[in-house]
């Protein structure tokens, strides 16, 4: 048995891929950050602990704190993927540690994917957008607004747990 941990030194991490080929994640992890994935391209498989979820496009994945997980190919099929992973006190500073409690509930809600609709997918796309495109700005603002876009995706995607 091996034990695999993921750990970035980051507070805040934002990647976007596009696999034109089949792609498996080759090992499980977990990390001590939430993770946020939306699959803006294609169909995956998700394995989250024990549980195997289809995700479709337009799907948005929570991955509570320390939950193993990883993902793999349903066919050949190409797909394009966002994932954001975040330590919550990389928003407690700003907003106050009560606010970002709430926002975080989410993540034990018992909902792992959420089926959102096309107008929430736009919402959710284009923030995430927004957030990757700020990875490379140092602009003193720039830190502002990427706490900024993170809260209101995940108020965004309360409002979602609320209503599935």
């Amino acid at each position: 048995m091996r034990e695999y941990v993921y750990s970035p030194h980051y507070d805040l991490y934002v990647n976007k891929v596009h696999r034109g080929i089949q792609y498996d994640m080759k090992t499980f992890h977990l990390h001590k950050k939430y993770e946020v994935y939306y699959l803006s391209e294609g169909t995956r498989r998700y394995f989250i602990e024990d549980s195997t979820y289809l995700v479709n496009t337009g799907n948005v994945v929570l991955i509570d704190k320390d939950e193993i997980h990883k993902t793999g190919s349903v066919d050949r099929e190409p797909h394009t993927r966002f994932v954001v992973n975040f330590n919550p006190a990389y928003l407690s500073g700003v907003w106050g540690a009560a606010p970002v409690d709430d926002l975080l509930t989410i993540f034990r809600s018992g909902i792992k994917v959420l089926v959102i609709s096309m107008k929430t997918q736009g919402l959710v796309e284009n923030t995430l957008q927004r957030l990757y495109d700020l990875n490379d700005s140092t602009r003193p603002e720039s830190d502002m607004l990427r706490k900024s876009l993170l809260t209101e995706l995940l108020v965004c995607l309360k409002s979602c747990v609320e209503e599935q």
